[in-house]
C-alpha cells in the first residue's frame, strides 16, 4: 500500500523586527533559514558571493550551510527558522534566491499588517500571525526545483520503518530484523527500501544518527564522546569520519561555526 506524505513543517522561529545587531548570528544551523527585508542594508556571504537582502527576493538557506551575516545599517527584517521533515531531506549547500511574485508579495504584506495591528486578543493575534508565516513558508518551498525532493509517494512499510529508526536511532537495527517487521524477505525489503528512500536501510539509520549529532552539537555542551554514545556510534572517531563525509565539515568545526558569526 502506498500513501502520499505531506512534509511536516514547523516554524522554530519567526519574527518581523528591526535588526540593529547581527553579531550573535550563527554561521551554520541544522534547519532551514529564510530572510526577507523590505529595505536594503544587510546581506549574506556564502562561498565568496554576497547575497543582498531586499524586497525583491527571499533568501533561503538549507540546513548545514555555513554563511556569514553582514549588517551595514539597522534594517527591518523577517527572519524564519524552519524545520521540515522529509523521508530524505536534501543535502545541498547553496543559497536559493526566491523572487517575490504577486502571491508571495500579498502574503508578506499580510504578515506586515498583522504585525502592525495592535489587538487586545493577543492569543488570536499570535495564532493568525503564525498561520500566515506557515502559509508563506509553504509558498517558498513550492518554488524550489522538483528534483530537489524525493517522490512523496512512499510504501507504508518503508514509511513505518523510517519512523521506527527515527524514534529509536540509538539501537542497532539489522536488515533481517527490519525486514521481518515489514513481513518481507531481507533481499526484497532492502531492494524496496532503496527504491523508496534512495539509499539502503543502514545508510538511512546512519543519516538519522548524524542529523541528531548535528542537533546536539548546537543545542548542548556534551562532549564529542558523549554525543557519539547518545547517537549510537561506537566511538567519536567513527562519528567524526562519517560526519565530515556527510556535511563536509568535522563535528568540532561545526559546533564552533554554530556559535559564531
Amino acid at each position: 500500500m502506498n500513501y502520499t506524505k505531506s512534509p511536516q513543517i514547523e516554524i522554530l522561529h519567526g519574527r518581523y523586527s528591526l535588526v540593529s545587531d547581527w553579531s550573535g548570528a550563527k554561521s551554520i544551523r541544522y534547519h532551514w533559514r529564510c530572510w526577507w527585508n523590505p529595505t536594503p542594508g544587510a546581506a549574506l556571504l556564502f562561498n565568496g558571493k554576497e547575497y543582498t537582502l531586499n524586497s525583491k527576493n527571499l533568501i533561503l538557506v538549507p540546513p548545514h550551510t555555513p554563511i556569514k551575516h553582514l549588517l551595514r545599517k539597522p534594517v527591518e527584517s523577517l527572519a524564519l527558522h524552519i524545520s521540515m521533515e522529509y523521508p530524505q531531506p536534501p543535502r545541498v549547500q547553496k543559497i536559493y534566491e526566491i523572487p517575490v511574485c504577486k502571491s508571495i508579495s500579498a502574503q508578506l504584506t499580510k504578515i506586515q499588517n498583522i504585525h502592525d495591528i495592535n489587538t487586545k486578543n493577543k492569543e488570536s493575534y499570535n495564532n493568525q500571525y503564525e498561520f500566515s508565516l506557515l502559509c508563506l513558508v509553504n509558498m517558498v518551498f513550492q518554488t524550489l526545483p522538483n528534483n530537489l525532493w524525493n517522490a512523496t509517494s512512499m510504501d507504508s512499510r518503508i514509511r513505518d520503518c523510517i519512523q521506527k529508526l527515527k524514534s529509536n536511532f540509538k539501537s542497532n537495527h539489522s536488515n533481517d530484523t527490519l525486514s521481518k517487521k515489514a513481513s518481507m524477505s531481507t533481499s526484497s525489503f532492502i531492494r524496496l527500501f532503496k527504491n523508496e528512500y534512495g539509499k539502503p536501510p543502514q545508510t538511512c539509520l546512519q543519516n538519522i544518527r548524524l542529523d541528531q549529532s548535528a542537533l546536539l552539537l548546537q543545542q548542548s555542551n556534551l562532549t564529542l564522546e558523549a554525543i557519539a554514545e547518545a547517537c549510537g556510534f561506537c566511538d567519536r572517531n567513527y562519528m567524526s569520519k562519517l560526519f565530515k563525509r556527510r556535511f563536509s565539515i568535522g563535528p568540532a568545526s561545526y559546533r564552533i561555526q554554530g556559535r559564531s558569526i
